[in-house]
This record gives structure tokens, C-alpha cells and sequence, in this order.
């Protein structure tokens, strides 16, 4: 098989993933996330490289049998004959209570899920994440079937991951021994000294997403 690259949606099962495949061979100059980092430990922002310097910085830049990425969608078509290219799409409402909580516990917010939400500055908040991330990559606003097609045409192998369990879309099942289990046994239980104030409906948004979502799950393999 090719080298791998995983993409790294936040919140959306990535911790299993990039310790199974640390756990296999952990690159020399990488982050917990399995982003590439430069010597200070920063990423580097490979999502605003064009094909030309992707390419340039995959061939000789990395020294392992794997990468992953999580700031945004590099010009992976221009890699895709030299590596394998995998994702794990969360449902979002799901994705969206997570990442909330997670910020709210290590003290990155203190605001209520509802002004959370509607902050379009800082994309991991952004209600329709996926939308944003894909669109951003497409280079134009991308409507739910057009999200599909992208991922279909972009990724060698899909999973989603709902209710704690995860199911492949499509692939050859690389990633199975990290999602096999449900991936709730990842999640940390916290002690919050102060809850997190989730003072709206989320089913009031991240619609785009939500409709992304069911259509990529109806093009499950098995």
C-alpha cells in the first residue's frame, strides 16, 4: 500500500487514529495530532500551499510512512498517486457538542454554546464545518451533494462515526483496528468546576452539515 495520509477533522475520532498509527511509526517531527511540525514544534500550514509546493514539501520534507493534517484540506489531489488519503467524518451536531465542551474544559471559551456557535471566526466553531473546510478546498461554496462528490472523488477510504460508533463508507478498512471499538471509550469523562453552558438547541443548527452527513452515511459499503 502506499504511504498513508489521514485528514484530521477535529473532534472527530482523530485521537484513535493517530495513536494507532504513532503506535505503528511515529514520525521524528510531528504533533499529538500527527500534524508536521517545524523545529520550534509549529505546524506547518500545508493548507495554503499550492499543489506545487505540496508536492515539494511531502518529497522532501517528511520522513515517515504516514502524515496527517488538521488546519484545513491540502491539495491532496496532487498526492493521491503516492499516498493512501482517509478521513473520519463525525455527526455534527455530535462534532459540534464535543468540540464546545472540549474548549469550555481546558478554558480556551468561556462563552455559552450559543454565541459559540455563531462565531464564523474561528472555523472549528463554525456551525457547518465541514461546509466551510470543503468549500475552502473547492474554492467556492459547495452545496450538501456537491460536499459528497468531493469527498468521494478526494478520499481512498471514508468512515463516520455516530452515537459513539464508527462505520466505513468506503476503503480497504486501514483504518479498522482504531475504530473497530466504539470510540466512546476515548472520550475523556471531565470534572468541570464549571459546566459548560450549552444554553441552545443544536438541532436549530449545523444544517448543511447535518445534510452532508446523511448523505455521505447512505453510501455505506457493506
Amino acid at each position: 500500500m502506499n504511504k498513508v495520509y489521514f485528514h484530521h477533522f477535529h473532534k472527530c475520532a482523530g485521537t484513535s487514529v493517530i495513536n494507532w498509527l504513532q503506535h505503528k511509526n511515529k514520525p521524528k517531527f510531528a504533533n499529538i495530532n500527527g500534524n508536521p511540525v517545524d523545529g520550534k514544534g509549529v505546524a506547518y500550514p500545508l493548507h495554503i500551499l499550492n499543489a506545487e509546493q505540496f508536492i515539494c514539501f511531502v518529497e522532501n520534507s517528511l520522513n515517515s510512512d504516514w502524515f496527517a493534517y488538521e488546519w484545513g484540506i491540502p491539495r491532496l489531489e496532487a498526492i493521491k498517486d503516492r499516498f493512501y488519503l482517509c478521513t473520519v467524518f463525525r455527526e455534527p451536531r455530535e462534532r459540534m457538542r464535543s468540540n464546545y465542551s472540549f474548549d469550555y474544559t481546558n478554558a480556551a471559551v468561556r462563552i455559552p454554546l450559543s454565541e459559540y456557535v455563531s462565531n464564523t471566526g474561528v472555523p472549528f466553531w463554525y456551525e457547518n464545518f465541514y461546509y466551510e473546510q470543503l468549500s475552502s478546498y473547492a474554492g467556492r461554496s459547495l452545496s450538501s451533494e456537491e460536499m459528497v462528490v468531493v469527498v468521494k472523488e478526494l478520499f481512498d477510504e471514508v468512515w463516520v462515526v455516530r452515537e459513539g460508533v464508527a462505520t466505513m463508507l468506503w476503503g480497504d478498512g486501514l483504518l479498522d483496528q482504531a475504530l473497530s471499538k466504539s470510540v466512546r471509550s476515548n472520550v475523556t469523562r471531565s470534572r468541570f468546576r464549571r459546566r459548560p453552558r450549552h444554553d441552545c438547541d443544536l438541532n436549530d443548527y449545523c444544517q448543511i452539515d447535518s445534510d452532508f452527513f446523511e448523505q455521505l452515511s447512505r453510501l455505506c459499503s457493506v
